[in-house]
C-alpha cells in the first residue's frame, strides 16, 4: 500500500542521514591520509614551510612515512635528527658490529619491576618506558587520550603532568599516573583513588603563592601556557 511504501522511503531516509556524517568522514579521512602519504613520497617536493630546526622537514615527513609503513623511509629522508647543531640531535647510538649481534631468535626481557619494596601492590610493565608528564595546556585532551590509549596497548602508563584529569581518560585509569605538583591544579580525591601510581612533584617554588594561582586560574585566567579548562582546577576549598 501507499502507506507501507511512505513508511519505507521514510525508514530509509532516516538511515541514509544516519551515515551522511560517516561518509564525509571517511571521505576527508581519505584524502587527508592520501595527502600525508603524497608529500611524504616528495612528489611535489619539499613544502618551504613545514617544520624547524628541531623538527625539520625531513622529520615531520619521515615520521608520517614510518606511521604508515612501520618501517624507516627509503627516499634519502633525514629521519634521525634535527638541524639544530646540540641537544638530542648531538646525540646517537654506539651500535655493536653486526657480528657481535644477538641471533634473531634470542629472547630479551625488557620488563621492568616498578615497586620492588616487600609491600604494597606489584607493578610490572613489559617495556621499559612510560609516558612522562605533559599537563594539558601544553597538550589537548586529545592528545592526552592518545596517549593513554597507547599506554593500554603496551600495558605501561602514561601521566597526567600537573593539571587535568578528563573523564575521558577514566576508561584508561589502570595506565594514568596522577601527578601531584605543589600546586594542585586538578588534583582530586577521586583522581588519586583511580591512580595505580601517584607522581609528587617538587619542581616549581610557588607553595606560598598556591592560593594566588588557584584562584586566578578559578577566574580563567590564562597560564604560561593556555586558558585553563575546569578539568584542571582544584577548587580552594581543597587547598588548606
Amino acid at each position: 500500500t501507499w502507506s507501507e511504501r511512505h513508511s519505507k522511503g521514510s525508514q530509509d531516509m532516516k538511515r541514509n542521514r544516519k551515515t551522511d556524517l560517516e561518509l564525509i568522514t571517511a571521505k576527508h579521512t581519505h584524502y587527508l591520509r592520501t595527502g600525508f602519504s603524497l608529500s611524504a613520497e616528495m612528489k611535489y617536493g619539499k613544502m618551504p614551510a613545514l617544520g624547524d630546526y628541531r623538527w625539520t622537514a625531513d622529520l615531520i615527513l619521515a615520521t608520517r612515512i614510518q606511521a604508515e609503513t612501520g618501517r624507516p623511509p627509503t627516499n634519502g629522508l633525514e629521519y634521525r635528527v634535527g638541524n639544530s647543531g646540540g641537544g638530542f640531535d648531538s646525540l646517537d647510538f654506539k651500535f655493536l658490529l653486526e657480528d657481535q649481534w644477538l641471533p634473531d631468535q634470542t629472547h630479551i626481557n625488557t620488563s621492568i619491576p616498578l615497586n620492588r619494596r616487600q609491600y604494597d601492590p606489584k607493578i610490572n610493565i613489559p617495556v621499559p618506558f612510560y609516558g612522562a608528564g605533559m599537563s594539558y595546556g601544553s597538550i589537548s585532551e586529545q592528545v592526552m587520550l592518545a596517549r593513554a590509549k597507547a599506554a593500554k596497548k603496551w600495558n605501561t602508563f602514561t601521566c597526567t603532568g600537573e593539571g587535568g584529569y578528563p573523564e575521558s581518560l577514566i576508561p584508561y585509569k589502570d595506565h594514568v599516573i596522577t601527578q601531584i605538583a605543589t600546586g594542585m591544579f586538578g588534583v582530586r580525591e577521586e583522581t588519586i583513588q583511580y591512580a595505580p601510581i601517584i607522581e609528587f612533584k617538587y619542581a616549581q617554588e610557588i607553595v606560598r603563592f598556591q592560593y594566588f594561582f588557584a584562584y586566578t586560574k578559578l577566574l580563567g585566567n590564562q597560564s604560561h601556557c593556555s586558558n585553563t579548562t575546569a578539568f584542571a582546577i582544584t577548587p580552594i576549598t581543597h587547598l588548606d
